[in-house]
């Protein structure tokens, strides 16, 4: 198994990765037609791994480029996302109720992330597992349109797709047991071996006996031949009839399906992110009837009481089912880490630490101090080019974009800015450019007492279980958008949960401007809150510290210290999602003519950028920090009216 997984990351789908020579296409026909598509299964009940061809249809009304199997029915557009990208649900005949993304490369990699996370919880058997399993959606499927790939001859690409997972994990067990056929076509290829049987004994399989090539004919003198498979030694013959449609083509997989579709997905992902494609993705609809997200209930000024409690303890209830997960060899990195903080010196660069060491702080410092790449980087470079007039600026980012600049010059004042905020330095020079912030951090992480600061969990993907990604009733927690799984302190867990208390305020969608999210200041040449917001904010803070303090008590055996590392981290991620805004920005054609971008309104990332910052440096000044608490911990920003 682990030589198929090397040859499949290597060879899989090489013919989805490079076009083959025309004599090669030729002979793979029937090609796909033109108006089916792919679609990629995992059926854990039948224990199948399934590719099958079926009819294509266009989702216009959810996003111009949007494509989907035709017999999905209630399509609706959903709202809440951050990411910018399309989330919409629907029903299946088979599948039932879906939540589907028009998703790229990493939201391929988190969807199939659902499967991992299943096989691990089945590994890690328990209670906490099931809790655990009913709390998350299943993987249910990836589908790609012909429409959905970039290339001269998709058809052929997707068939081709099919053909090599034959070909490089063998042929399914199921065919096993059919009969040899007979496959005397005109078209044959005449080296073609069609009377040499190959055993059906499952352990020549292992030997790697029935490996080879693979060849697919269509049958010209038959319009309704059903799809029949013949193994020879030297390859195996797929035999189709004259129409595609009525043979139905597929492949099915049992006992080794997981790593087979994990391969699959890998290579898929490596190819969209390599050419730019985007495919449907669908998960299982959870969170009961009519959800709702934590995230609206805090945009109404309802996170608070009885169902503030809930969201606490139900968290705490998944922190618990968490730890009790993780196995006692997976636990403990402290040492390490702190041998590494020790071991710096003064040339000791943010990307000279260990992948450990920096998960251990929530994965804070390369993202953000990476002298090329980093998004506090970002950030300094955006604002020069929109202080130079380096973009093509629509009259709706004009303003944005001007107040961006002046906001990331270094030492900027946030009264530059904002009105009613005082004579005080931003977040980004307070805590992000400061030269030894990310040594402080690392100090600060691995200096804690209490073992839940320091032990590590097993996070069962939610690395981003902000209030915007889970649902909240009167009595359960749902999750609904997970990564892959890793290994992090509660801390770095905990971070975007918190974050997402401010975050999340600048993400609210507009009822107005459908499509867009409410702009949290009235624009000007300076900017000030909005009433909404005024009112808004201190139940947010609010319910903010509320959490912090039951999160400290419960899990942290009240440690103190952990208050003021749990301001740093939401801090940073702030300041983070500032540059992913901008970043997002000029992947939708921001800052370049738009002559036949689909994309509109996109100056609302700008907005939000600007939130980001002005948030960021809010939590950070005197005043509030005094309100949450931190009077002997963290770093206040000080200024004339904090």
């Amino acid at each position: 198994n682990l030589k198929k997984e090397k040859a499949i990351t290597t060879r899989l789908l090489l013919l989805m990765a490079s076009p083959s020579n025309k004599n090669h296409h030729r002979r793979l026909c029937p090609t796909a037609p033109d108006d089916y598509g792919l679609l990629i299964t995992l059926d854990d009940q039948s224990k199948t791994c399934r590719m099958e061809l079926v009819p294509d249809a266009h989702l216009d009304q959810i996003h111009p480029n949007a494509y989907g199997p035709s017999a999905l029915t209630s399509l609706c557009r959903l709202g809440g996302g951050g990411s910018g990208v399309r989330v919409f649900k629907g029903y299946h005949p088979v599948f039932g109720s879906l939540v589907m993304k028009h998703g790229g490369y990493k939201d391929t990699k988190e969807l199939f992330a659902l499967a991992a996370v299943a096989q691990e919880l089945k590994r890690r058997n328990s209670k906490a597992a099931v809790d655990m399993q009913s709390r998350i959606p299943n993987y249910c499927m990836v589908y790609v349109s012909p429409h959905h790939l970039r290339a001269t001859t998709p058809q052929e690409q997707m068939l081709s797709l099919m053909i090599n997972v034959v070909r490089f994990f063998g042929p399914p067990p199921t065919f096993y047991n059919m009969p040899s056929v007979s496959t005397s076509d005109p078209g044959m290829d005449s080296t073609s071996d069609s009377t040499d049987s190959v055993s059906s004994n499952p352990a020549e399989k292992e030997q790697g006996n029935t490996t080879g090539t693979i060849h697919l004919y269509a049958r010209t003198h038959s319009t309704n031949e059903k799809l029949r498979v013949s193994l020879h030694s030297r390859h195996l013959d797929i035999v189709v009839g004259q129409n595609v449609v009525e043979s139905k083509l597929s492949i099915e997989y049992g006992d080794d399906r997981f790593e087979i579709m994990k391969a699959v997905v890998d290579k898929l992902a490596q190819l969209q992110e390599k050419r730019l494609w985007k495919y449907t993705l669908g998960q299982t609809m959870i969170g009961g009837p009519s959800p709702v997200t934590g995230a609206s209930y805090l945009a109404k000024g309802m996170l608070q009481g009885e169902l503030l409690e809930t969201l606490i303890c139900e968290y705490v209830k998944v922190i618990r089912n968490l730890q009790s997960l993780t196995l006692p060899e997976e636990r403990n990195a402290v040492d390490l880490v702190r041998q590494e903080v020790q071991d710096l010196n003064v040339y000791s660069r943010p990307t000279d630490i260990s992948q450990l060491a920096d998960a251990f702080v929530g994965f804070n410092i390369r993202k953000n101090w990476h002298p090329a790449r980093g998004r506090f980087y970002t950030l300094r470079r955006m604002g020069a080019d929109f202080r130079h007039h380096r973009f093509a600026l629509t009259k709706a980012e004009k303003v944005p974009a001007r107040l961006l600049g002046i906001l990331l010059k270094e030492k900027s004042l946030m009264s530059h800015v904002f009105e009613h905020v005082g004579s005080i330095p931003t977040a980004l020079d307070a805590k992000g450019f400061k030269l030894d912030t990310w040594r402080v951090l690392l100090r600060d992480a691995v200096s804690l007492k209490c073992s839940a600061g320091c032990d590590r969990v097993w996070n069962c993907g939610l690395d981003d279980g902000g209030l915007h990604n889970l649902f909240l009733s009167q009595g359960k927690v749902w999750f609904f958008d997970l990564g892959e799984p890793t290994y992090q302190p509660l801390p770095g867990l905990l971070t975007k949960f918190l974050f997402s208390f401010l975050h999340t305020l600048g993400m609210v969608d507009d009822k107005v401007n459908h499509g867009g999210w409410v702009n949290r200041f009235i624009p000007g040449e300076k900017l000030r809150l909005t009433e909404e917001t005024e009112k808004l904010l201190p139940k947010a803070y609010d319910a903010f510290k509320t959490t912090i303090d039951r999160l400290i008590e419960i899990l942290f055996d009240g440690e103190e210290a952990v208050r003021g590392l749990l301001i740093n981290y939401v801090t940073l991620q702030l300041l983070s999602d500032a540059a992913f805004c901008m970043e997002r920005w000029t992947i939708k054609g921001g800052g370049t003519p738009r002559y036949s971008n689909h994309n509109k309104s996109i100056e609302q990332w700008l907005w939000r950028a600007l939130w980001d910052l002005y948030i960021a440096s809010d939590l950070n000044t005197k005043r509030r920090l005094n309100s949450l608490g931190a009077k002997s911990s963290g770093s206040p920003i000080h200024g004339a009216d904090c």
